[in-house]
């Protein structure tokens, strides 16, 4: 690592909290990691279904309701229940006139013209010295 408290692989913990890790084979260790947590991530999918919804053991309830839920669902005793109906629509909003704001013209000259003005102003005050 880049700090010296790092140990070659090994992971220490300072006096202060900060975690050091200074292991060696850090890339080979990535996929184990990314599978347990896509693993987790299914398991607890697959649990939001199912008994932890209820609390009550060795129920399992399908909520239709869930929009993730009944994306995935594809039969369901025999039926199919693919494709997810589509979510109902927003409810209507009241329409308000449009209102036509008349932009002012813009003077593309009046720059041009107030620096000429500077600039005629301070030729005629040098040469008035």
């Amino acid at each position: 690592g880049n700090v010296a408290t790092t140990v070659k692989d090994e992971t220490i913990v300072t006096e202060n909290g900060v975690t050091c890790i200074g292991f060696t084979d850090l890339p080979s260790r990535l996929p184990t990691t990314s599978s347990s947590l896509y693993s987790n991530n299914i398991s607890k999918f697959l649990l939001s279904i199912g008994p932890m919804t209820t609390k009550v053991k060795d129920h399992f309830y399908i909520d239709h309701e869930d929009e993730a839920v009944r994306g995935m669902l594809v039969l369901e005793n025999g039926k199919m229940m693919w494709p997810a109906p589509l979510p109902p629509p927003p409810p209507p909003t009241e329409k308000k006139e449009d209102v036509v704001v008349e932009e002012a013209p813009i003077d593309y000259r009046a720059p041009y013209m107030q620096g000429a003005k500077n600039a005629t102003i301070a030729a005629s005050s040098i040469l008035a010295f």
